[in-house]
């Protein structure tokens, strides 16, 4: 028995509803309001889950189960946040409430004070490097449509 996958994994959605996989293939299943206990076998990432009457399929992998409706189990000590995963990230930015909005705004200014910037100065002729010209009337392209050429300055 693989020891990686042993442990409580709790419902995502539903956090008082878990199933405990055990050392000896069996199961303790807790689900509204009921435990029911069976027997799981593991073949790779694939799961199965048999239970009185019928068998339930899923694949587990990082201590997160995904059941055969999508639904997650995720165990106890393991977590389906990307941010807990990026250690290279300082922790203040890895915490639940950092407002990433702020940061999402700052970047689309100073792009668009970019994007700003390069067309002023193309305006005023200073950006030789990058200039945007209208597509000639024969060259087949649609009239509204411009290009730009990349130069050295």
């Amino acid at each position: 028995m693989n020891e990686d996958i042993l442990g409580k994994y709790t419902h995502k959605k539903i956090p008082s509803q878990y199933i405990e996989l055990k050392p000896d293939g069996n199961y303790a299943l807790l689900e509204r309001g009921t435990e029911i206990t069976g027997r799981y076998a593991v073949d790779g990432t694939k799961i199965r889950i048999f239970g009185v009457d019928t068998t339930s399929e899923g694949t587990i992998r990082n201590g997160i189960i995904i059941d055969s409706e999508g639904e997650k189990w995720i165990r106890t000590d393991a977590t389906d946040d990307p941010l807990a995963r990026m250690t290279w990230l300082p922790a203040s930015f890895r915490r639940d409430d950092f407002p990433w909005e702020l940061v999402d705004m700052g970047v689309i200014a100073v792009v668009l004070m970019l994007l700003i910037f390069v067309q002023f100065q193309n305006f005023l002729g200073r950006a030789p490097f990058l200039r945007f010209k209208r597509a000639p009337a024969d060259s087949g392209v649609i009239p509204f449509l411009s290009r730009f050429e990349v130069g050295t300055p």
